[in-house]
């Protein structure tokens, strides 16, 4: 299926609301704790070095990213006026302020 547009994402799956509210990157790095044909032996199960190595493999592969997001990032915000859709928690903070002021 096609991602979600801007905006429209399900904000019930953790990863979809930090990115909405924070305006960054998200994401669920779900581990596998069994073995398959291409892993480890039974024997051995999901070891602590093959967590490690999946952590520097999903780090590296953000890493590579994230320079294109970004840049995709300033181009939308330039078009929607130059600021950013999604809710910042400092303007969240001074709105609540602000509220509980009237």
């Amino acid at each position: 299926p096609a991602p979600p547009e801007p905006g429209k994402a399900n904000l019930n799956i953790c990863a979809a609301a930090v990115a909405q509210r924070f305006a960054c990157l998200a994401a669920t790095l779900e581990m596998p704790f069994k073995t398959n044909a291409n892993g480890p032996t039974a024997a051995d199960g999901w070891t602590l070095a093959d967590c490690e190595s999946m952590g520097r493999a999903a780090l590296d592969a953000i890493a590579a990213v994230v320079p294109d997001l970004r840049q995709r990032a300033i181009e939308r915000d330039a078009l929607n006026g130059g600021s950013p859709k999604a809710s910042r928690p400092a303007e969240d903070g001074k709105r609540q302020r602000r509220a509980s002021r009237s």
